[in-house]
């Protein structure tokens, strides 16, 4: 008996429009995706005051240093891109949703992306995120700066809960 023909069930390359082109970029390595999945947790951890693992902290130290649109985008693709003149934070914004694009799924990057920088935007991002100076808005900021991975596990499907956003939840009284 043959093996079955998996590729259908295999994330597909990540189709990234930037600056009037289109970039392929394809899922991190095993270890790449690791390192984007400890950024997340990170993030996470630090955003609700909780200690990131010890496994987590050993992933980013190892690589402590890289640049997280090297590891969300690949070196290649993200060589292009500076090629390209795409400008530095219209990258660093791009690297943000790739990291949970493979670590999370589409849906799941969608929907933090579009609250982040809306959020942003409007002035009203949680408490403990703020803007570095690279233009990134992140719960790191007070963090070593270095990429994350995870990325060649399957992507989980988000749960179709959706948290209102900070500033509809306080205009009803709603706590977050």
């Amino acid at each position: 008996m043959g093996f079955k023909d998996v590729q259908q069930y295999l994330a597909p390359h990540l189709e990234l429009p930037l600056a009037g082109k289109t970039y392929l970029v394809p899922p991190p390595s095993k270890d790449d995706g690791l390192l984007l999945a400890a950024f997340i947790a990170l993030g996470v951890n630090a955003q609700n005051g909780r200690k990131s693992t010890d496994e987590d902290l050993a992933l980013i130290k190892k690589r402590e240093g890289a640049d997280l649109a090297e590891v969300a985008f690949t070196p290649a693709v993200y060589q292009q891109m500076v090629e390209d003149g795409v400008p530095g934070a219209h990258i660093d914004q791009a690297a943000i949703y790739a990291m949970y694009y493979w670590t999370m799924g589409e849906q799941s990057a969608d929907y933090v992306f579009a609250n982040l920088y809306t959020e942003a935007a409007e002035g009203t991002l949680p408490k403990g995120l703020r803007t570095l100076k690279t233009g990134r808005n992140t719960a790191l900021a007070n963090q070593t700066r270095t990429a994350s991975t995870r990325g060649t596990a399957s992507r989980r499907e988000p749960q179709d809960r959706k948290r209102p956003s900070t500033k509809k939840a306080a205009s009803r009284g709603d706590k977050h």
